[in-house]
């Protein structure tokens, strides 16, 4: 890509930039232990290599926002408050619930990055 000089727009004379917004992809797994749900969040985004050439690749996401959410009379509410994962994109909950539910988790967006949902895990 160029700007309107003719500049390649990693080049430092370059007068115009612009980004493009990566991908999230969040995962989540559960079991149950002892009456509460214990429950592993994942979260990834797609990065290019710097100077964007060559392939992209998945990778750990550290600092992201996250909340989770139950599933309750048909709705999904949410169960805790903003947490943020560790430096391997990593977050993990316990949940004091009796009986088995479904949670799934959503990553807030960001200005370069797309946020994303889970799918439902039931623990």
């Amino acid at each position: 890509l160029w700007d309107a000089s003719g500049n390649p727009v990693n080049d430092a004379q370059a007068t115009e930039y612009f980004y493009l917004k990566s991908g999230t992809s969040a995962g989540i797994h559960g079991y149950r232990s002892g009456g509460r749900a214990v429950l592993r969040v994942h979260v990834l985004w797609f990065g290019w290599p710097p100077g964007g050439s060559g392939a992209g690749s998945w990778r750990p996401a550290g600092g992201r926002e996250v909340t989770l959410f139950e599933k309750r009379h048909g709705a999904w509410q949410p169960v805790s408050g903003i947490v943020r994962t560790d430096a391997s994109g990593t977050v993990r909950l316990r949940v004091p619930e009796s009986w088995a539910h479904y949670f799934r988790v959503q990553v807030a967006e960001t200005q370069r990055l797309w946020g994303d949902t889970s799918s439902p895990v039931k623990a």
